[in-house]
């Protein structure tokens, strides 16, 4: 135990730096990005309602010839997001506005439903080393995430990465149309610790409580 707890402290304390780091870089970053240049895109996948508004929300935005490749990251133990995925890149093949080039990338979760806090740690661990190589490998301009308890080893690692790495990422987090009064536990986590540069939400009263938060109306 006393090592999951040292290794916590150890991923807390770079965790701290990046993130005092990147409060630096934020703006010189913005200012590097070439608005010309081509997109890649990595998007985190959930079960069920997560993944269908991920893939309406990627539907409309890849129309853009700017987004070239997409990288979808789905859960290991997640059955259906791929084949849903591959439904709706075969259904847009054939029209104007295909989705361009993907590939898919597993990660394990960071807690199993009724899984206890203490081993939770060592699985935390696990799930932020595999996103380490999914982000390192697909080196994403830009994450898109939307409430799965998958995208946090992803934001986390691409915050952590954007401090010290040669290229910047955007993140941007769109909470769910289903969140009306209150932010998913997900979203809480990402909106407290400032990890996306987009913070969106689907109701107006969202950004009366959660300041930093934008309202753009319905996006998927």
């Amino acid at each position: 135990v006393w090592l999951a707890w040292t290794l916590a402290a150890c991923v807390a304390a770079v965790a701290f730096v990046a993130w005092i780091s990147r409060r630096f870089k934020r703006d010189t970053a913005s200012r590097c990005v070439r608005p010309q240049q081509a997109v890649r895109v990595l998007a985190v996948l959930g079960s069920g309602g997560h993944t269908a508004e991920m893939l309406r929300l990627l539907a409309s935005l890849c129309a853009n010839e700017a987004y070239v490749h997409i990288d979808f990251v789905l859960a290991e133990t997640d059955r259906s997001s791929r084949a849903s995925a591959e439904g709706l890149r075969e259904a847009l093949a054939c029209t104007e506005r295909p989705l361009p080039p993907v590939s898919f990338h597993t990660i394990t979760r960071s807690r199993e439903v009724g899984q206890s806090y203490v081993t939770s740690l060592f699985s935390t661990l696990h799930a932020m080393m595999h996103a380490l190589r999914t982000v390192f490998s697909c080196r994403p301009d830009l994450i898109l995430c939307n409430g799965p308890g998958t995208c946090l080893p992803i934001c986390a690692i691409a915050f952590v990465a954007t401090s010290f790495a040669p290229w910047p990422i955007r993140i941007v987090y769109v909470e769910s149309v289903a969140r009306v009064r209150s932010l998913s536990l997900t979203g809480r986590i990402i909106w407290k610790l400032g990890l996306a540069d987009a913070f969106f939400v689907q109701w107006p009263e969202l950004v009366e409580r959660y300041p930093g938060c934008k309202f753009m109306g319905r996006l998927c």
